[in-house]
């Protein structure tokens, strides 16, 4: 993963999972933030169960709930999956590296 970039995606829809993929997949180190239980219609299709069921694969790449500082700060660095923020903005805000 890049020790110079971070990238914040927020949201967890197609869209906004899709992004996230090709960014981790690209080298980035990235994450994404959705602070309240995600709706969307098309369950499966992006990293939207993540958030209720602790992980979930999408085309490959894993997305896990970070709910401790520890946990979203190693996933980040070690680019073994995208950690998924559920806090408020800016505990996430204070906690980015």
């Amino acid at each position: 993963m890049s020790d110079e970039t971070s990238i914040l995606v927020l949201g967890m829809d197609e869209l906004a999972s899709a992004i996230a993929r090709k960014l981790h997949l690209s080298g980035y180190a990235v994450a994404i933030h959705q602070p309240t239980p995600p709706r969307t219609i098309r369950r499966r299709m992006a990293f939207v169960d993540a958030w209720t069921d602790g992980a979930f694969s999408f085309e490959g790449v894993e997305a896990r709930r970070a709910d401790k500082t520890r946990d979203f700060l190693d996933s980040l660095k070690s680019g073994a999956s995208i950690p998924v923020l559920w806090h408020p903005f800016e505990d996430v805000a204070t906690r980015w590296p």
